[in-house]
């Protein structure tokens, strides 16, 4: 491609040199060449996404910011105004230069005119404050937004997202009760606010179940997210003693289940979400959580396939909702129908890191569940050890993520050492040492 390249300088030809040479870090070089191509076409939007990759990659992130801004500013149309604003935006989050990224937040409020956008960006004015750690200033951003539309979800969605993602979750419950409190005169949960989190037995006086005779959708969402900001801090008994102040509805249901999954008390928590599974049996997300349960225990498989292909057929590209499927047919034997499953997953989770480096594909559950099934069709590779590696990424740990941790690197020592590992068990006894489950 370099010969051809020097011999006809034809765009096209450019393009597949500039790829070979980030294929293989050539990144200086492709940056000679990305400037070539930008000279004949300024407006080469490949070209200039090129060419800002290759500058980071080789360190040269303000060099990268110089010509994102040069050329945001010749810019004419909206549509390229918004992709190098998005881009600008990212490079001033790696360099954490949030003042300059706020700056140019305000900067495209001002031009934006559709409702949507406006949002969008609001919600990254947020998300911006609580990674610099502007708490209050979030806080303050958050209040004024709630103030313009008080019974909509999105910027308590917002703040309280920004504030999970900057690890204060219990910083996000106080905001949460006080909202319950002015939407819902003496609902507030009597559970003292804590700032452990590890997991305690101390919990909620015991209270009148709470019926409100008008649902108010904040108020509702309220009570629910105060019970997952719980969850995420491992206070379980204090989620548990929450939930149990609210009348028996399908979320509540679900948030129990999820109290005592957590709590091992696991045929409670089975209980509890076939209740919830009851009230609202066509909703995707209990389908699919009841189906995973039932096919987890190694128990009602054929029901569990059921209730999860019921739930793909209203979202068939969710992830988790193809782990469950797989996951069954892993629990029948069905081991090739669940790899080829778990190809299509990791298919997706490759494509999501290429375009934006994040992906639910590669959740550390999934992972560890690849790694059974491919090893029982004679496939070795890497996922036990992804999923190790994605476990001890995650923010907030689960019990599926202590599992992974505690589990994983059993296996892969086993299989370093030419042993059989401990996988998971089929739903019947199998010859690799796993149990039958409990009928």
């Amino acid at each position: 491609w370099q010969r051809l390249y020097q011999q006809t300088r034809d765009a096209d030809i450019a393009r597949r040199y500039v790829s070979a040479l980030v294929a293989t870090d050539q990144h200086a070089t492709a940056v000679n060449v990305l400037d070539a191509l930008l000279e004949a076409d300024a407006q080469n939007d490949w070209a200039r996404r090129m060419l800002l990759d290759s500058l980071e990659q080789l360190g040269r992130t303000d060099d990268a910011i110089r010509r994102a801004r040069k050329w945001l500013y010749r810019a004419a149309g909206e549509t390229e105004k918004q992709i190098l604003r998005r881009r600008l935006l990212n490079l001033y989050r790696r360099t954490e230069d949030y003042a300059a990224a706020q700056k140019l937040l305000d900067d495209w409020l001002q031009d934006a005119r559709d409702a949507d956008t406006r949002r969008a960006l609001r919600v990254e004015k947020l998300r911006l404050y609580g990674q610099a750690g502007e708490y209050e200033a979030a806080e303050q951003a958050a209040r004024e937004w709630i103030a313009e539309a008080p019974d909509v979800l999105r910027p308590r969605l917002a703040i309280v997202g920004a504030l999970v993602e900057a690890e204060h979750p219990q910083r996000a419950l106080r905001l949460v009760d006080a909202w319950l409190a002015e939407r819902a005169p003496g609902t507030q949960p009597a559970t003292a606010p804590t700032t452990a989190t590890a997991p305690t037995t101390a919990t909620a006086p015991a209270a009148e179940v709470i019926r409100p005779e008008v649902p108010d959708v904040v108020a509702q969402w309220c009570r629910s997210t105060g019970v997952r900001l719980l969850l995420i801090q491992q206070r379980y008994e204090d989620a548990l003693a929450r939930v149990e102040r609210y009348d028996d509805d399908a979320d509540m249901l679900s948030l129990r289940s999820a109290c005592l999954e957590q709590l091992g008390r696991r045929d409670e928590a089975l209980a509890a979400l076939e209740q919830a599974h009851a009230l609202r049996p066509d909703d995707p997300g209990l389908n699919n959580d009841l189906g995973y349960m039932y096919a987890d225990r190694g128990v009602e498989l054929a029901q569990a396939e059921r209730l999860i292909r019921r739930a793909l057929t209203d979202r068939p590209d969710e992830p988790a909702f193809l782990d469950s499927l797989a996951w069954v047919f892993y629990k029948q034997g069905r081991l090739p129908a669940a790899g080829r499953i778990f190809d299509r997953i990791l298919e997706m989770a490759e494509k999501a890191d290429g375009e934006d480096g994040t992906s639910d594909a590669a959740h550390p559950v999934i992972l560890d569940h690849a790694g059974d099934a491919y090893w029982r069709l004679d496939r070795r590779d890497e996922q036990w050890r992804r999923g190790v590696s994605a476990a001890k990424e995650e923010k907030y740990e689960s019990a599926d993520t202590r599992n992974v941790l505690s589990r994983a690197p059993a296996k892969i020592e086993a299989a370093e050492a030419g042993r059989q590992p401990p996988l998971a068990p089929l739903a019947e006894q199998d010859e690799t040492g796993g149990s039958q489950p409990p009928e």
